[in-house]
């Protein structure tokens, strides 16, 4: 089943301001679910009841959340906190405020929404967050925050999500290498987009795997739940490698290419898996040496 996508908020966990998140902002995102047909959740720190650090969710939730609401009425500490945290995890962010005059200068000179917690207003500001999301979500709006405007270094322009990698490889344009120790990772996060990708556009992908006992059963098992048929299409190989070689899963799209890209998987035992953006001249070191491991140290997958 497809993940329900995260709208997470940040605001004060005051009763004054308890309306503007149960009669504004969840059935904004509730609607957004329902005009885009997807599953949404809105979240906020107060709703996890599971033990453990606070802080830790609550950063964790901002760097893998979908969508990030900031409520900055009443200057509460905390929330301008969050707020940088997630400026620099590069979330889409929409800020709301009741004290627009308020707001810090470096705050303002973004778009904010000022509303009222009447009834009235409550119903605009539902309306408004409701269109604004499914506008971004629908024309993918270039992220802006005074971080990313301003920082010499762009922590989204390195550090990839799985919803950001399926996005690349959506869009990749010829050939897709891969270096893995596991074809379960492809299998469980990408089958569909990689059965649409050869079989449809006909886009080339080729494996590096390790040479282990199990690998031919893999295999067998990779091909056929991506329904792939090797005598009607030629767009999927598969060489192995001795395991020493193969030190992280790494991806490399559109290899020899203008927009070439090189991926690196963080360790999968990680609560949340991320890709790491190589750079250029590593990033071409590295596929490189995937050539030269393709042509002269792999075999074809034969059974142990």
């Amino acid at each position: 089943m497809k993940r329900s996508r995260v709208c997470y908020v940040i605001m004060p966990f005051d009763e004054r301001y308890a309306s503007t998140y149960s009669d504004a902002i969840r059935p904004a995102i509730e609607q957004v679910g329902r005009e885009r047909d997807e599953r949404w959740e809105c979240r906020r720190s107060d709703d996890i009841r599971a033990p453990g650090s606070i802080t830790k969710e609550i950063v964790a939730s901002l760097h893998t959340a979908d969508l990030v609401i900031a409520d900055l009425t009443g200057h509460n500490p905390n929330v301008f906190y969050e707020l940088g945290v997630v400026h620099s995890a590069g979330r889409l962010t929409i800020i709301i405020t009741q004290e627009m005059s308020k707001l810090p200068f470096d705050i303002r000179t973004y778009r904010v929404y000022e509303y009222t917690a009447a009834e009235d207003g409550l119903r605009r500001l539902s309306e408004h967050l409701a269109a604004t999301i499914l506008d971004a979500l629908a024309h993918g709006d270039h992220v802006t925050n005074p971080v990313l405007d301003f920082a010499p270094i762009r922590h989204s322009d390195i550090i990839l999500r799985l919803d950001d990698v399926k996005q690349l490889e959506t869009q990749v344009a010829n050939e897709v290498w891969l270096i893995e120790p596991s074809l379960d990772t492809d299998l469980k996060m990408f089958n569909e987009i990689i059965k649409h990708n050869l079989l449809e556009r006909k886009i080339r992908y080729r494996y590096l795997v390790p040479r282990t006992r199990g690998i031919f059963r893999q295999w067998e098992r990779f091909v056929r739940d991506l329904g792939y048929d090797s005598e009607s299409h030629h767009t999927l190989a598969v060489r192995t490698v001795e395991p020493h070689v193969i030190e992280s899963e790494v991806v490399i799209y559109d290899p020899y290419a203008q927009q070439e890209d090189v991926l690196i998987m963080s360790p999968r035992e990680q609560e949340f898996v991320f890709w790491y953006r190589v750079g250029k001249t590593r990033g071409e070191s590295i596929r490189d040496r995937y050539e030269v491991l393709w042509e002269s140290e792999s075999r074809p997958v034969v059974e142990s």
